[in-house]
């Protein structure tokens, strides 16, 4: 066995002692110690040995000290294929690298495992991905992605879609329904369709409160025969504080509200036309007066630093969403809806899509992001909404009861409701959903663990 090679270095082939890691395995033997019962999941999947690297399969599963891949690319003059172990940040194609060049590799090796990659069969094991939905592995430029339950031997969804955001990961997703409605993680979406569609949503008893004070929206309001007959609130005069919306919240209990807004870190701010802060509100102040009223509050927060992060990397949004455009497409969804499944998909566009989580079927607030298509096949993410339910749903109803994956930790009810608060820090934390990329370092062993 050697450790996981992480830069390009000329080796004779398992004999000289290799450039390694602490916290990685490398195998060329029959296994890994300790790792026999993911190995005999991986055969479940990888298929027959080959050599052809066109054909490579790669089986991948988080264990209960780290992950751990198995291939059935079996390299030239190698006795058998490649089986990795590694309690590291790595990124895929560090780790494919490793499987389909196990004698080392420069440059020129480099740019053909990454092509390789992309044709690559790539299977993650459900275990491999967070409470949140994303996978816990960056999978670089991998198309050809499925997820199984390595312990019963199932695929749980065939080849994913991929979102691609202007930094990595991807976010790995399914259709939900429509064109562009999805869900994360993948192999849970399919009940969402079922359980948004048992939430109903009457026109006649939504709200509509806006926190937004500029002449553009306000016109578009007043455009709206829908949300103008809705809204909350005196008329002409501005939101400005917690006590105007506790008096809205108060003027509609039991009913659905819909908030729109401008959020900044955990607080939803209104600005003025120089762009001065007005009011700066807590949100979770807002959602616990929701609760005391009970409200079904659905919040709609524009996030316009995302366009700014954008436009500094050259990439232009083609789908706007500020908040005009917001009242619009609520406006369009409010009218012609009577559930939440509608009420999504009204939303969405084939430049708009929308990414809900699993969050909801927890007895989470659902969160559902909204991504506009901008350039180089790049998605930015243009607003965020909340729905905070007002009663509880049995959710279990709309999926198929699985066991906890192998390697997976076991959730709490008191784990996974945690509050707003939490919810949003992690929400809205750069590194949520990341995995860091390989950065290339000197090595800081090179004892050769062949054996």
């Amino acid at each position: 066995m050697t450790r996981l090679l992480r830069r390009a270095a000329v080796l004779l082939f398992l004999l000289w002692p290799l450039l390694t890691y602490p916290d990685s395995i490398r195998c060329l033997k029959e296994g890994i110690n300790g790792m026999e019962r993911y190995a005999a999941h991986a055969h479940r999947f990888v298929g027959s040995t080959t050599s052809d690297m066109s054909q490579a399969v790669v089986y991948v599963e988080k264990t209960e000290r780290g992950i751990y891949l198995h291939s059935n690319y079996q390299a030239p003059g190698a006795p058998n294929p490649t089986k990795i172990w590694t309690n590291e940040d790595v990124d895929l194609e560090t780790l494919f690298m490793n499987v389909v060049f196990p004698g080392g590799f420069g440059p020129s090796e480099e740019l053909e495992g990454h092509v390789a990659l992309k044709r690559a069969q790539v299977i993650l094991d459900e275990s491999m991905f967070t409470d949140g939905g994303y996978p816990r592995i960056d999978i670089g430029d991998a198309r050809n992605v499925e997820i199984v339950d390595g312990n019963t031997g199932k695929t749980l969804v065939g080849t994913v879609d991929r979102l691609e955001r202007t930094s990595p990961p991807p976010v790995l997703m399914s259709q939900v329904v429509g064109c562009c409605l999805f869900g994360i993680p993948p192999h849970l979406a399919a009940g969402y369709r079922r359980a948004l569609e048992a939430r109903p949503l009457t026109k006649d008893n939504i709200r509509f409160l806006s926190l937004v004070r500029d002449s553009g929206t306000e016109t578009a309001i007043k455009s709206s025969n829908t949300l103008n007959a809705a809204r909350l609130g005196e008329s002409g005069k501005p939101i400005n504080s917690l006590a105007q919306i506790e008096s809205a919240f108060s003027s509609a209990q039991g009913k659905t509200v819909v908030l729109m807004s401008h959020v900044e870190g955990e607080n939803f701010v209104t600005r003025d036309a120089a762009r001065r802060i007005v009011s700066s509100i807590q949100v979770q102040s807002v959602r616990s007066l929701a609760a005391k009223y009970n409200v079904e509050l659905i919040d709609l927060g524009c996030e316009t630093a995302q366009q700014l992060r954008a436009e500094k990397l050259g990439i232009g949004v083609t789908t706007k969403f500020n908040t005009v455009d917001a009242v619009r497409a609520l406006d369009s969804a409010i009218s012609g809806s009577s559930n939440y499944s509608e009420f999504f998909q009204a939303l969405t566009s084939e430049n708009l899509r929308i990414v809900v989580d699993h969050g909801f079927m927890e007895k989470w607030p659902l969160c559902a992001d909204i991504y506009g298509k901008a350039g180089r096949g790049f998605w930015v993410k243009l607003a965020r909404m909340f729905v905070n339910f007002s009663s509880d749903m049995d959710m279990s109803k709309f999926e198929t009861p699985r066991p906890t994956p192998h390697g997976a930790e076991t959730a709490t009810r008191d784990d996974l409701v945690k509050g707003y608060e939490r919810r949003m820090k992690a929400l809205d934390d750069p590194e949520y959903g990341r995995v860091k990329r390989n950065v290339r370092k000197p090595p800081e062993s090179t004892k050769d663990l062949i054996q």
